[in-house]
Protein backbone atom coordinates (compact mmCIF):
# COMPACT_ATOMS: atom_id res chain seq x y z
CA UNK A 1 0.00 0.00 0.00
CA UNK A 2 1.42 3.49 -0.87
CA UNK A 3 1.30 5.87 2.29
CA UNK A 4 0.90 9.54 1.32
CA UNK A 5 4.60 10.70 3.22
CA UNK A 6 6.88 13.33 2.01
CA UNK A 7 9.82 12.79 3.84
CA UNK A 8 9.13 10.69 7.20
CA UNK A 9 6.31 8.31 8.05
CA UNK A 10 3.50 11.06 10.17
CA UNK A 11 1.90 8.46 12.86
CA UNK A 12 -1.27 10.60 13.39
CA UNK A 13 -2.58 9.62 9.79
CA UNK A 14 -2.27 5.55 10.31
CA UNK A 15 -3.29 5.58 13.82
CA UNK A 16 -6.37 3.97 12.87
CA UNK A 17 -8.32 0.60 14.12
CA UNK A 18 -11.70 -0.80 13.90
CA UNK A 19 -13.96 1.44 16.48
CA UNK A 20 -17.77 1.07 16.37
CA UNK A 21 -18.51 3.80 19.54
CA UNK A 22 -16.80 6.77 17.46
CA UNK A 23 -18.51 9.19 20.34
CA UNK A 24 -17.44 6.97 23.68
CA UNK A 25 -21.67 7.08 24.56
CA UNK A 26 -20.52 3.06 25.67
CA UNK A 27 -19.18 4.54 29.05
CA UNK A 28 -21.77 7.16 29.35
CA UNK A 29 -24.36 4.83 29.28
CA UNK A 30 -22.96 2.34 31.47
CA UNK A 31 -22.49 5.00 34.28
CA UNK A 32 -26.39 5.62 34.17
CA UNK A 33 -27.53 1.82 33.98
CA UNK A 34 -25.42 0.85 36.74
CA UNK A 35 -27.94 2.88 38.96
CA UNK A 36 -30.40 0.20 38.47
CA UNK A 37 -27.53 -2.65 37.86
CA UNK A 38 -24.92 -2.54 40.32
CA UNK A 39 -22.88 -5.53 40.27
CA UNK A 40 -23.10 -7.18 37.04
CA UNK A 41 -21.31 -6.33 33.75
CA UNK A 42 -23.42 -6.13 30.17
CA UNK A 43 -21.40 -8.61 29.27
CA UNK A 44 -22.49 -11.18 32.02
CA UNK A 45 -25.17 -13.30 30.71
CA UNK A 46 -24.32 -16.89 31.84
CA UNK A 47 -24.06 -17.70 35.51
CA UNK A 48 -22.06 -20.36 34.65
CA UNK A 49 -18.90 -17.90 34.09
CA UNK A 50 -19.79 -16.53 37.68
CA UNK A 51 -19.02 -20.23 38.71
CA UNK A 52 -16.13 -20.46 36.63
CA UNK A 53 -14.59 -17.60 38.55
CA UNK A 54 -15.45 -19.09 41.90
CA UNK A 55 -13.71 -22.08 40.77
CA UNK A 56 -10.32 -20.54 39.34
CA UNK A 57 -10.29 -18.51 42.86
CA UNK A 58 -10.99 -21.51 44.99
CA UNK A 59 -8.10 -23.18 43.48
CA UNK A 60 -5.85 -20.18 42.96
CA UNK A 61 -5.91 -19.37 46.85
CA UNK A 62 -6.46 -23.06 48.46
CA UNK A 63 -4.27 -25.40 46.22
CA UNK A 64 -1.38 -23.45 44.87
CA UNK A 65 2.22 -24.32 45.40
CA UNK A 66 5.15 -21.56 44.92
CA UNK A 67 5.84 -22.39 41.17
CA UNK A 68 2.22 -21.97 40.57
CA UNK A 69 1.92 -18.85 42.35
CA UNK A 70 4.36 -17.24 39.77
CA UNK A 71 2.04 -18.18 37.58
CA UNK A 72 -1.88 -16.85 38.50
CA UNK A 73 -2.65 -15.13 35.28
CA UNK A 74 -1.51 -18.04 33.30
CA UNK A 75 -3.41 -20.21 35.39
CA UNK A 76 -6.50 -18.49 34.99
CA UNK A 77 -6.16 -18.60 31.37
CA UNK A 78 -5.80 -22.39 30.95
CA UNK A 79 -9.03 -22.63 33.56
CA UNK A 80 -10.69 -20.13 31.40
CA UNK A 81 -9.90 -22.12 27.46
CA UNK A 82 -10.90 -25.54 29.58
CA UNK A 83 -14.05 -24.20 31.22
CA UNK A 84 -15.11 -22.79 28.10
CA UNK A 85 -14.68 -26.03 26.20
CA UNK A 86 -16.20 -27.90 28.87
CA UNK A 87 -19.46 -25.36 28.95
CA UNK A 88 -19.87 -26.21 24.96
CA UNK A 89 -18.73 -29.36 24.31
CA UNK A 90 -19.66 -31.11 27.28
CA UNK A 91 -22.68 -29.50 28.61
CA UNK A 92 -23.86 -28.33 25.12
CA UNK A 93 -24.25 -24.23 25.79
CA UNK A 94 -23.19 -21.07 24.91
CA UNK A 95 -20.13 -19.72 25.93
CA UNK A 96 -19.75 -17.72 27.86
CA UNK A 97 -17.27 -15.59 25.32
CA UNK A 98 -15.32 -16.02 22.48
CA UNK A 99 -17.36 -18.93 20.89
CA UNK A 100 -15.21 -18.73 17.62
CA UNK A 101 -12.30 -20.16 18.92
CA UNK A 102 -14.40 -23.51 20.03
CA UNK A 103 -15.91 -23.91 17.21
CA UNK A 104 -15.23 -27.62 15.40
CA UNK A 105 -14.52 -30.94 15.97
CA UNK A 106 -14.18 -31.12 19.77
CA UNK A 107 -11.34 -33.65 19.91
CA UNK A 108 -8.92 -31.35 17.57
CA UNK A 109 -9.73 -28.06 19.20
CA UNK A 110 -6.54 -26.11 20.33
CA UNK A 111 -6.96 -23.30 22.67
CA UNK A 112 -4.92 -20.43 21.30
CA UNK A 113 -3.91 -18.32 24.36
CA UNK A 114 -2.69 -15.50 22.30
CA UNK A 115 -5.23 -16.01 19.04
CA UNK A 116 -8.49 -16.31 20.98
CA UNK A 117 -10.65 -14.39 22.37
CA UNK A 118 -12.25 -17.82 25.02
CA UNK A 119 -9.24 -16.11 27.05
CA UNK A 120 -10.58 -13.21 28.17
CA UNK A 121 -14.57 -13.21 28.70
CA UNK A 122 -14.11 -14.31 32.33
CA UNK A 123 -10.87 -12.88 33.41
CA UNK A 124 -12.21 -8.82 31.66
CA UNK A 125 -16.07 -9.10 32.47
CA UNK A 126 -17.30 -11.90 34.89
CA UNK A 127 -14.37 -11.28 37.22
CA UNK A 128 -15.25 -7.82 37.72
CA UNK A 129 -19.20 -8.46 38.42
CA UNK A 130 -18.08 -11.26 40.77
CA UNK A 131 -15.49 -8.21 42.70
CA UNK A 132 -18.40 -5.75 42.39
CA UNK A 133 -21.04 -8.55 43.96
CA UNK A 134 -18.83 -8.78 47.06
CA UNK A 135 -17.81 -12.72 45.67
CA UNK A 136 -14.12 -11.86 45.35
CA UNK A 137 -13.12 -9.24 47.90
CA UNK A 138 -9.89 -6.48 47.06
CA UNK A 139 -7.47 -8.87 47.76
CA UNK A 140 -9.21 -11.68 45.30
CA UNK A 141 -10.29 -13.72 47.88
CA UNK A 142 -13.28 -15.84 48.02
CA UNK A 143 -16.37 -15.44 49.90
CA UNK A 144 -15.94 -17.53 53.18
CA UNK A 145 -19.69 -18.86 52.20
CA UNK A 146 -19.07 -19.51 49.00
CA UNK A 147 -15.58 -21.24 49.66
CA UNK A 148 -17.43 -24.05 51.86
CA UNK A 149 -19.52 -24.25 49.15
CA UNK A 150 -16.72 -25.32 46.68
CA UNK A 151 -14.72 -27.09 49.29
CA UNK A 152 -17.94 -29.35 49.87
CA UNK A 153 -18.56 -29.73 45.95
CA UNK A 154 -14.81 -30.71 44.73
CA UNK A 155 -14.65 -34.14 44.69
CA UNK A 156 -10.81 -34.77 46.70
CA UNK A 157 -7.54 -32.40 46.68
CA UNK A 158 -6.00 -35.75 44.75
CA UNK A 159 -7.92 -34.82 41.84
CA UNK A 160 -7.09 -30.61 42.13
CA UNK A 161 -3.55 -31.93 41.94
CA UNK A 162 -4.39 -33.77 39.07
CA UNK A 163 -5.86 -30.85 37.04
CA UNK A 164 -2.76 -28.51 38.45
CA UNK A 165 -0.46 -31.23 37.25
CA UNK A 166 -1.70 -30.90 33.81
CA UNK A 167 -1.34 -27.36 33.49
CA UNK A 168 2.05 -27.18 35.32
CA UNK A 169 3.22 -29.41 31.96
CA UNK A 170 2.04 -26.57 30.18
CA UNK A 171 3.69 -24.12 32.00
CA UNK A 172 7.47 -25.58 32.23
CA UNK A 173 7.16 -25.77 28.16
CA UNK A 174 5.60 -22.33 28.48
CA UNK A 175 3.15 -23.59 25.92
CA UNK A 176 0.02 -21.23 24.81
CA UNK A 177 -1.55 -23.52 22.54
CA UNK A 178 -3.54 -26.63 24.66
CA UNK A 179 -5.57 -29.30 23.94
CA UNK A 180 -8.88 -29.64 26.12
CA UNK A 181 -10.35 -32.68 25.15
CA UNK A 182 -6.64 -34.23 26.05
CA UNK A 183 -7.13 -32.80 30.04
CA UNK A 184 -11.01 -33.94 30.11
CA UNK A 185 -9.79 -37.15 29.25
CA UNK A 186 -9.23 -37.91 32.81
CA UNK A 187 -11.98 -38.64 34.80
CA UNK A 188 -10.94 -36.93 38.16
CA UNK A 189 -10.40 -33.96 36.25
CA UNK A 190 -14.02 -34.13 34.54
CA UNK A 191 -15.56 -34.74 38.02
CA UNK A 192 -14.47 -31.39 39.49
CA UNK A 193 -16.29 -29.40 36.49
CA UNK A 194 -19.41 -31.92 36.61
CA UNK A 195 -19.68 -31.16 39.89
CA UNK A 196 -19.76 -27.96 39.88
CA UNK A 197 -21.28 -26.85 36.97
CA UNK A 198 -24.33 -29.38 37.33
CA UNK A 199 -27.43 -27.08 36.81
CA UNK A 200 -29.36 -29.60 39.13
CA UNK A 201 -27.30 -28.83 42.02
CA UNK A 202 -28.65 -25.04 43.69
CA UNK A 203 -25.79 -24.68 46.40
CA UNK A 204 -24.42 -22.21 43.94
CA UNK A 205 -27.53 -20.34 42.61
CA UNK A 206 -28.93 -20.24 46.37
CA UNK A 207 -25.66 -18.70 46.95
CA UNK A 208 -26.24 -16.04 44.31
CA UNK A 209 -29.42 -15.39 44.62
CA UNK A 210 -28.81 -14.26 48.13
CA UNK A 211 -25.96 -12.02 46.52
CA UNK A 212 -27.45 -10.38 43.69
CA UNK A 213 -30.80 -10.10 45.52
CA UNK A 214 -30.58 -9.34 48.95
CA UNK A 215 -32.22 -5.95 48.08
CA UNK A 216 -35.50 -6.94 46.98
CA UNK A 217 -35.84 -3.60 45.03
CA UNK A 218 -33.00 -4.57 42.89
CA UNK A 219 -34.97 -8.17 42.71
CA UNK A 220 -38.08 -6.84 41.56
CA UNK A 221 -36.19 -4.52 39.01
CA UNK A 222 -34.51 -7.73 37.28
CA UNK A 223 -37.93 -9.42 37.86
CA UNK A 224 -38.76 -6.77 35.49
CA UNK A 225 -36.32 -6.93 33.10
CA UNK A 226 -36.62 -11.00 32.78
CA UNK A 227 -40.71 -10.30 32.15
CA UNK A 228 -40.16 -8.07 29.64
CA UNK A 229 -37.51 -9.98 27.62
CA UNK A 230 -39.05 -13.06 27.58
CA UNK A 231 -42.15 -11.29 25.91
CA UNK A 232 -43.97 -12.38 28.59
CA UNK A 233 -46.15 -9.32 28.57
CA UNK A 234 -46.89 -8.32 25.57
CA UNK A 235 -49.30 -5.68 26.27
CA UNK A 236 -46.93 -2.46 26.93
CA UNK A 237 -44.99 -0.73 23.40
CA UNK A 238 -41.86 0.60 23.37
CA UNK A 239 -38.73 0.37 24.43
CA UNK A 240 -37.36 -2.67 26.59
CA UNK A 241 -36.60 -0.06 29.01
CA UNK A 242 -39.84 1.47 28.82
CA UNK A 243 -41.93 -1.37 28.87
CA UNK A 244 -39.63 -2.46 32.07
CA UNK A 245 -40.58 1.44 33.74
CA UNK A 246 -44.10 0.76 32.77
CA UNK A 247 -43.84 -2.74 34.97
CA UNK A 248 -42.27 -1.19 37.79
CA UNK A 249 -45.08 1.42 37.77
CA UNK A 250 -47.63 -1.40 37.99
CA UNK A 251 -45.99 -3.51 39.97
CA UNK A 252 -45.37 -0.46 42.82
CA UNK A 253 -46.65 2.47 43.01
CA UNK A 254 -43.51 3.96 45.39
CA UNK A 255 -40.89 1.70 43.59
CA UNK A 256 -37.69 3.56 45.20
CA UNK A 257 -35.60 3.12 42.00
CA UNK A 258 -38.07 4.55 39.66
CA UNK A 259 -36.00 7.73 39.97
CA UNK A 260 -33.15 5.76 38.39
CA UNK A 261 -35.14 4.23 35.89
CA UNK A 262 -36.37 7.66 34.60
CA UNK A 263 -32.94 8.61 34.39
CA UNK A 264 -31.73 5.55 32.23
CA UNK A 265 -35.14 6.69 29.71
CA UNK A 266 -34.10 10.36 30.15
CA UNK A 267 -30.19 9.49 28.75
CA UNK A 268 -30.62 6.68 26.41
CA UNK A 269 -32.19 8.66 23.24
CA UNK A 270 -29.96 11.46 23.56
CA UNK A 271 -26.90 9.16 23.00
CA UNK A 272 -28.70 7.74 20.14
CA UNK A 273 -29.52 11.52 18.82
CA UNK A 274 -26.01 12.22 19.01
CA UNK A 275 -24.60 9.15 17.37
CA UNK A 276 -27.75 9.35 14.80
CA UNK A 277 -26.41 12.98 14.04
CA UNK A 278 -22.57 12.15 13.60
CA UNK A 279 -23.95 9.76 10.67
CA UNK A 280 -26.03 12.89 9.26
CA UNK A 281 -23.42 15.34 9.64
CA UNK A 282 -20.75 12.19 7.41
CA UNK A 283 -24.30 11.62 4.87
CA UNK A 284 -24.30 15.76 4.38
CA UNK A 285 -20.75 16.07 3.26
CA UNK A 286 -20.90 19.60 4.48
CA UNK A 287 -22.11 22.23 7.06
CA UNK A 288 -24.30 24.13 4.89
CA UNK A 289 -26.37 20.71 3.41
CA UNK A 290 -26.46 19.68 7.14
CA UNK A 291 -27.97 22.98 8.49
CA UNK A 292 -31.19 22.73 5.70
CA UNK A 293 -31.63 18.59 6.42
CA UNK A 294 -35.36 18.10 7.49
CA UNK A 295 -34.66 16.10 10.50
CA UNK A 296 -33.29 18.78 12.56
CA UNK A 297 -36.84 20.51 12.51
CA UNK A 298 -38.44 17.18 13.96
CA UNK A 299 -39.58 17.93 17.69
CA UNK A 300 -38.48 14.82 18.88
CA UNK A 301 -34.68 16.27 18.44
CA UNK A 302 -35.35 19.01 20.91
CA UNK A 303 -37.72 16.75 23.40
CA UNK A 304 -34.59 14.11 23.65
CA UNK A 305 -31.96 16.92 24.36
CA UNK A 306 -34.38 18.55 27.06
CA UNK A 307 -35.56 15.00 28.69
CA UNK A 308 -31.05 14.60 28.81
CA UNK A 309 -30.44 18.40 30.41
CA UNK A 310 -32.61 17.08 33.49
CA UNK A 311 -29.76 15.17 34.44
CA UNK A 312 -27.87 18.24 35.34
CA UNK A 313 -30.50 18.45 38.44
CA UNK A 314 -30.34 14.93 39.34
CA UNK A 315 -28.23 14.77 42.52
CA UNK A 316 -26.03 12.12 41.51
CA UNK A 317 -21.42 13.18 41.34
CA UNK A 318 -21.68 11.28 37.96
CA UNK A 319 -24.14 13.46 36.01
CA UNK A 320 -21.92 16.41 37.35
CA UNK A 321 -18.61 15.24 35.62
CA UNK A 322 -16.42 16.60 32.63
CA UNK A 323 -18.00 14.67 30.14
CA UNK A 324 -21.83 14.99 30.84
CA UNK A 325 -20.82 18.50 31.01
CA UNK A 326 -19.53 18.71 27.47
CA UNK A 327 -22.56 16.56 26.69
CA UNK A 328 -25.18 19.36 28.58
CA UNK A 329 -22.98 21.85 26.00
CA UNK A 330 -24.26 19.81 22.87
CA UNK A 331 -27.72 19.20 24.21
CA UNK A 332 -27.73 23.09 25.07
CA UNK A 333 -26.59 23.80 21.35
CA UNK A 334 -28.97 21.54 19.46
CA UNK A 335 -32.37 23.54 21.59
CA UNK A 336 -31.02 26.76 20.26
CA UNK A 337 -30.54 25.00 16.95
CA UNK A 338 -26.82 26.28 16.78
CA UNK A 339 -26.29 23.64 13.79
CA UNK A 340 -22.85 25.10 13.22
CA UNK A 341 -21.54 25.66 16.89
CA UNK A 342 -23.27 21.91 17.30
CA UNK A 343 -21.10 20.09 14.57
CA UNK A 344 -17.70 21.56 15.08
CA UNK A 345 -18.11 20.70 19.09
CA UNK A 346 -19.49 17.12 17.98
CA UNK A 347 -16.66 16.74 15.97
CA UNK A 348 -14.13 18.29 18.72
CA UNK A 349 -15.84 16.01 21.41
CA UNK A 350 -15.26 12.86 18.81
CA UNK A 351 -11.16 13.64 18.02
CA UNK A 352 -10.78 13.60 21.80
CA UNK A 353 -12.12 9.96 22.46
CA UNK A 354 -10.52 8.80 20.10
CA UNK A 355 -7.08 10.84 20.57
CA UNK A 356 -7.78 9.33 24.59
CA UNK A 357 -8.27 5.72 22.42
CA UNK A 358 -4.43 6.52 20.94
CA UNK A 359 -6.09 6.83 17.59
CA UNK A 360 -7.50 9.09 15.11
CA UNK A 361 -10.66 10.62 14.03
CA UNK A 362 -12.75 8.74 11.65
CA UNK A 363 -13.83 12.30 10.25
CA UNK A 364 -13.04 16.40 10.74
CA UNK A 365 -14.50 19.19 9.77
CA UNK A 366 -12.41 21.26 6.92
CA UNK A 367 -14.06 24.62 6.52
CA UNK A 368 -17.21 23.99 5.28
CA UNK A 369 -16.48 20.16 4.08
CA UNK A 370 -17.31 17.22 6.51
CA UNK A 371 -14.30 14.85 5.39
CA UNK A 372 -14.39 11.15 5.93
CA UNK A 373 -10.66 10.04 6.97
CA UNK A 374 -12.27 6.26 7.48
CA UNK A 375 -14.61 4.16 5.86
CA UNK A 376 -16.92 3.20 8.35
CA UNK A 377 -20.44 1.85 8.30
CA UNK A 378 -23.17 4.38 8.34
CA UNK A 379 -26.91 4.77 8.40
CA UNK A 380 -28.71 5.74 5.28
CA UNK A 381 -30.93 9.18 5.66
CA UNK A 382 -34.09 6.98 5.68
CA UNK A 383 -33.30 5.26 8.47
CA UNK A 384 -31.79 8.10 10.11
CA UNK A 385 -34.78 9.68 9.81
CA UNK A 386 -36.54 7.14 11.40
CA UNK A 387 -34.47 6.50 14.27
CA UNK A 388 -34.49 10.28 15.26
CA UNK A 389 -38.38 10.67 14.94
CA UNK A 390 -38.61 7.74 17.50
CA UNK A 391 -39.08 8.57 20.87
CA UNK A 392 -37.97 5.38 22.04
CA UNK A 393 -34.83 3.75 19.82
CA UNK A 394 -32.48 2.44 21.75
CA UNK A 395 -29.26 1.03 21.26
CA UNK A 396 -27.80 -0.17 24.03
CA UNK A 397 -29.91 -3.21 25.67
CA UNK A 398 -26.93 -5.42 26.90
CA UNK A 399 -27.60 -4.22 30.42
CA UNK A 400 -31.05 -4.83 30.23
CA UNK A 401 -30.62 -8.78 28.54
CA UNK A 402 -27.85 -9.36 31.15
CA UNK A 403 -29.98 -8.72 34.31
CA UNK A 404 -32.84 -10.59 32.66
CA UNK A 405 -30.62 -13.75 31.92
CA UNK A 406 -28.58 -13.69 35.25
CA UNK A 407 -32.09 -13.47 36.56
CA UNK A 408 -34.21 -15.78 35.18
CA UNK A 409 -31.13 -18.61 34.97
CA UNK A 410 -30.31 -18.44 38.86
CA UNK A 411 -34.75 -18.68 39.44
CA UNK A 412 -34.72 -21.74 36.80
CA UNK A 413 -31.74 -23.83 38.70
CA UNK A 414 -33.51 -23.04 41.99
CA UNK A 415 -37.19 -23.97 40.40
CA UNK A 416 -35.15 -27.22 39.37
CA UNK A 417 -33.80 -28.09 42.56
CA UNK A 418 -37.06 -27.74 44.20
Amino acid sequence: MLLPYFSEQDDSLVRQGAVRDYLGLQTVWSSVARQLEPNLSGQVTNIQGIKAVGLIYQIMNNHFDADLEKNRRLFFCYMEGLFEYFLVHELGQSACYGARSLSGDKENIEINLKGGTVVMGLYQYYRGTCRRAGILDDEWHLDSNLATIYQNLIPSEKTVQKLLASFKTLMKEKRNRFSPSIIMQDEAIRSIFSTVFSPSNSQISRYLENIFYKDKNIKIYASSCSIVVHGEDEEIEGSRAYQIYQKLLSQSADYPRIGAMQNFLDCEPFLCLLDDMFHSLLNAESLGKFETLSILKESTVIEKAQAFIKLDQVSHSEFSSARFKELYQLAHMIIAKQWRDFASMLFQYHEQIMLARKLGPVAMIEGEKVVSIQDIGRYDDELLSERINNQHVWNNGYYIYATASIYSQIQEELKGAA
